[in-house]
This record gives structure tokens, C-alpha cells and sequence, in this order.
């Protein structure tokens, strides 16, 4: 299973640095440059995916999809160019 995230937007971390605020996560990606691929074994029920960003400042739209092997399970995709959000 990996989550890809497409380009035109930035993830940052969850929380402002410095903020005394301390995030545990089982796997931490902070910051990755975009499009990236991240692999995510084991997800199932009771797991959570989190992803902060910001799109970019020129961006139309951008997606986020969790894939298997043989298919995307979840797919969400918003489109700044056609004011709509796309999802499965």
C-alpha cells in the first residue's frame, strides 16, 4: 500500500515548529518534494493518514491517492481550476 500525493502543493509538518507540541506518528514524512510515493505497510482499520500542506501558489489542483498493488482505494482530488473536488 502507498499513499501518493501529485504536485502543486507543499506538505509541511502537522504542527509549527516550536510549537511544544509533540507528534508521534509510526512513519513521519516531513516536507517530502512533490509528486512523492510513500510507502505505508500494514494500513488497516483503526490506522490514520494525516497530510498538512498548503497548495501552491500557482497550483490549479492537486490529488492524494492511496493505492495497492492493483488499485487506488482512495482518491481525492481538488480542482481550484473547476471550483469541484473529486474523490472516489
Amino acid at each position: 500500500t502507498r499513499i501518493m500525493i501529485g504536485s502543486g502543493v507543499t506538505v509541511n509538518p502537522p504542527y509549527p515548529i516550536g510549537t511544544g507540541v509533540s507528534v508521534n506518528f509510526a512513519t513521519e514524512h516531513f516536507n517530502p518534494s512533490t509528486p512523492v510515493s510513500i510507502p505505508i505497510n500494514g494500513f488497516g482499520p483503526g490506522h490514520r493518514i494525516r497530510i498538512v500542506g498548503m497548495p501552491t501558489h500557482n497550483a490549479r489542483r492537486f490529488n492524494v491517492n492511496l493505492n495497492t498493488a492493483t488499485e487506488t482505494a482512495f482518491h481525492f482530488n481538488p480542482r481550484f481550476d473547476e471550483r469541484c473536488v473529486v474523490r472516489n
